[in-house]
């Protein structure tokens, strides 16, 4: 799911959180990865999608730094 300004809880219980440029096709960065030997259960699994400005690196590292916040 896109959100363009997600709640902290959302961030902080994502399972994969990744900042895309809707404007470059194939800019992504996935901040967030899946674990490994994570077990999905009947339920979905839990992404993120943030669309950011790929050449605003103040931007990009606000998002970083909001989602390390919420997942400490």
């Amino acid at each position: 799911m896109i959100y363009h300004n997600p709640p902290m809880a959302v961030i902080g219980q994502a399972e994969v959180i990744t900042l895309l440029d809707p404007n470059v096709p194939g800019w992504k960065v996935v901040v967030v990865g899946r674990k490994a030997g994570l077990h999905v259960g009947p339920r979905d699994l839990d992404v993120i999608n943030i669309p950011v400005d790929s050449t605003d690196a103040k931007l990009v590292q606000q998002w970083r730094d909001r989602i390390s916040e919420a997942r400490a």
